[in-house]
């Protein structure tokens, strides 16, 4: 990445591993999100009467993968970014997409929901994954990927905070889609 400059690359070592050192010891204070319902979220699903825990828990497992993908997505940029803001945008995704997988797969153990792919779901994970073997990774094409998957994340996080069966599943999704949203708009202000 840095071939003609060694010392760039040792000295981004360092930040990163000590940024990594401080986040174990001594997590960032991050404010708390809003426990209020999410207005607007737009008429409940004509199935919303039929609505069973199932569903919740597919949420749950497709959240839970989604994340995944963006942590994923976020360690690449977080590699082979040359932008400084496109590398903190991606630390920040992979701190925050993991703390909401840890919260999803606790709500899921407490559930007692299977937290592993597999089953039939009502719908697909966004997919914020940009596959190496494609394409060489590309700033823009990172944040163009993460802008449509947090969209499609936050559409369907406004409904299941409206709309599951389960309060803790509502009240997850409430918090969530607060966090996602204050990612867009980070995301947003680097588009080009």
């Amino acid at each position: 990445m840095y071939h003609n400059h060694p010392l760039l690359t040792v000295a981004i070592g360092i930040v990163l591993m000590a940024q990594i050192a401080i986040a174990a010891v001594d997590p960032p204070v991050r404010p708390e999100a809003p426990r209020t319902l999410v207005a607007n979220a737009g008429p409940p699903p004509a199935n919303f009467l039929a609505m069973t825990p199932a569903n919740d828990a597919i949420f749950v497992r497709e959240m839970i993968a989604g994340g995944k993908q963006e942590i994923a997505g976020s360690r690449a940029a977080l590699a082979q970014s040359q932008r400084v803001e496109v590398r903190a945008i991606a630390q920040t995704l992979t701190l925050d997409h993991s703390d909401l997988n840890l919260a999803f797969a606790r709500l899921a153990k407490r559930k007692g929901w299977s937290v592993e792919p597999g089953t039939a779901s009502s719908s697909s994970a966004p997919v914020a994954v940009i596959p190496a073997d494609v394409e060489p990774f590309s700033d823009r094409r990172y944040i163009e990927t993460q802008i449509a998957a947090h969209k499609a994340s936050i559409e369907t996080l406004r409904r299941q905070a409206s709309h599951a069966r389960e309060p803790e599943v509502r009240e997850l999704a409430a918090r969530s889609l607060w966090k996602l949203e204050q990612h867009l708009a980070q995301l947003q202000r680097l588009e080009p």
